[in-house]
């Protein structure tokens, strides 16, 4: 089977994706533009939304947060926002000094109360003209601490989505040992 393949790489010219050019803003893709509408017609509530659950232990909160800021600096769809021009939804990229992603502190009294603070947070009501990425960190009535971080599906998906754990793991690891990381 790997014969297979091989003799077709080599048969095939493969074109890599170019970038786009640096604009002002960019169309949204067809599933982009039916995920825009459904969200603004508010028939969503938060059914699109990709949740990323990583269990925490002893965290420094800063380091946390210097993790997420430099994925976010890494990853433009990570702080894309959609706006109207022209009766058209674009997207635009906020520049890294014009983007913050605050972590709320949430914590659950009850088990009962976690449920329900995970319900509401999973279920998220994005204003895709801010933003399309929430973080918080949820410590559930016996204090587990879970990092809950959802974005709406419009700018990430499954497979992203475990690139990204990766990542945040790797990086809050190199930040914490004080060496580098390549990803």
């Amino acid at each position: 089977i790997l014969d297979f393949f091989n003799s077709i790489i080599k048969e095939k010219d493969f074109e890599f994706i170019k970038p786009a050019p640096i604009q002002d803003h960019y169309p949204l893709s067809r599933g982009q533009n039916r995920l825009w509408i459904l969200n603004e017609l508010g028939e969503t509530k938060g059914l699109y939304n990709s949740p990323l659950i990583l269990p925490v232990g002893d965290l420094n909160i800063d380091m946390l947060q210097e993790t997420l800021n430099e994925l976010i600096s890494r990853h433009e769809i990570l702080r894309t926002i959609i706006k109207v021009v022209d009766g058209q939804p674009r997207q635009f990229v906020k520049e890294i000094d014009n983007f913050k992603l605050n972590i709320d502190h949430i914590e659950a009294i009850s088990e009962s109360d976690y449920i329900t603070i995970i319900e509401k947070e999973l279920f998220y009501p994005f204003d895709l003209t801010e933003s399309a990425i929430k973080a918080s960190l949820l410590k559930d009535h016996v204090g587990k601490v879970l990092l809950v971080l959802v974005f709406h599906h419009i700018i990430i998906d499954a497979w992203s989505l475990d690139v990204l754990r990766n990542e945040i793991t790797e990086v809050y690891k190199s930040k914490s040992s004080g060496t580098s990381v390549s990803i």
